[in-house]
């Protein structure tokens, strides 16, 4: 993971991003086998008063990003 940012509630009302900057380097190996530069992932929550903002981000968005991730790399490795 070279960066990963979150924004929360600041782009517009209940509307979270989370902004992605990876890379899959085989070991030994200077070039990526795989590699996400600032990819967005955007996600509307109707967040309840007093939800923390990181809570949002643990049970909303880390599944579908963690999913889109891992079915990115495996296309890139073939599988």
């Amino acid at each position: 993971m070279d960066r990963l940012e979150f924004d929360g509630n600041t782009v517009l009302s209940d509307k979270y991003v989370v902004i992605v900057s990876a890379r899959l380097v085989k070991d030994g190996s200077t070039s990526p086998v795989w590699k996400a530069s600032a990819k967005r992932f955007y996600k509307k929550v109707k967040a309840a008063k007093g939800r923390a903002v990181s809570n949002v981000f643990i049970e909303e968005q880390l599944p579908e990003i963690a999913e889109s991730l891992a079915d990115e790399i495996a296309k890139a490795l073939g599988r």
